[in-house]
């Protein structure tokens, strides 16, 4: 996946999914391109208020850049 220096990269795909069941298997272009870019994350908020949520700093929610994305939580994503 190519990135130009630190900008925004749009996604290349939408994959329309919801939490849970419903899935099937199906991923966010943003949540593919981090874990392409730094491996699978086992668990994400889907269960609890303290799971990991993925997060941009960018906060351009289409953004795939892998450097603009991040593990935080629910509260720290809000906050931010």
């Amino acid at each position: 996946m190519a990135h130009i220096g630190n900008k925004c990269s749009p996604p290349v795909f939408r994959a329309a999914s919801l939490p849970g069941v419903s899935r099937k298997g199906t991923v966010p272009a943003h949540l593919f391109a981090y874990q392409l870019a730094y491996g699978v994350i086992p668990r994400l908020g889907w269960s609890d208020s303290n799971d990991a949520v993925l997060c941009h700093r960018c906060d351009e929610a289409g953004c795939t850049n892998p450097a603009h994305l991040f593990l935080g939580t629910a509260a720290e994503n809000r906050a931010e």
